[in-house]
């Protein structure tokens, strides 16, 4: 008879994924997009100007800015929950809210930066939970069959500024 520790058992039972999905570079980010479910709710638009992060139509809101900015430099998840499409508990239909992170390359030629499409992330957040003992909050990234779940604390900051 073989004995594992339950440890170990946590540690197999988990995804071999990528976590690094949901990690970004802040210097390349040019404006992050937070869209709530209620489409009548307006967006939150965060842009990044110089070394600073700006809430759009909230310029004096330097703190709140500031917090978002961290949030989402730590978006790493804890785990990744399951593969394969989005299973209903995790809440993705519809999302919590919708985040759209434009990143920025430079020009071969002009040597300015600019807005790449081809480097935009959206990221879906669903239901909030407890996962492994963790307030969580389920993540999927468009492109990536994957459902990861984020620490609560850093989603939070996103839906109090939202709500």
């Amino acid at each position: 008879m073989f004995v594992v520790p339950k440890s170990v058992e946590t540690v197999l039972n988990q995804w071999l994924l990528d976590r690094a999905v949901l990690a970004f570079d802040l210097r390349d980010i040019v404006k992050v997009t937070v869209t709530q479910h209620d489409k009548k709710k307006k967006p939150l638009v965060l842009e990044q100007v110089g070394e600073a992060f700006t809430i759009v139509g909230a310029p004096s809101e330097t703190s709140a800015a500031a917090q978002l900015r961290d949030a989402l430099g730590e978006l790493a998840p804890y785990a990744a929950v399951s593969v394969g499409a989005a299973r209903k508990m995790e809440g993705f239909d519809p999302p919590t809210f919708t985040m759209v992170i434009e990143r920025q390359k430079r020009d071969v030629e002009t040597k300015e930066r600019v807005i790449d499409p081809q480097r935009t992330v959206r990221l879906q957040f669903g239901a909030r939970e407890v996962y492994r003992g963790r307030d969580v909050m389920y993540v999927r990234r468009e492109g990536i069959d994957a459902t990861y779940a984020v620490d609560l604390a850093r989603a939070r900051t996103f839906i109090d500024v939202l709500y």
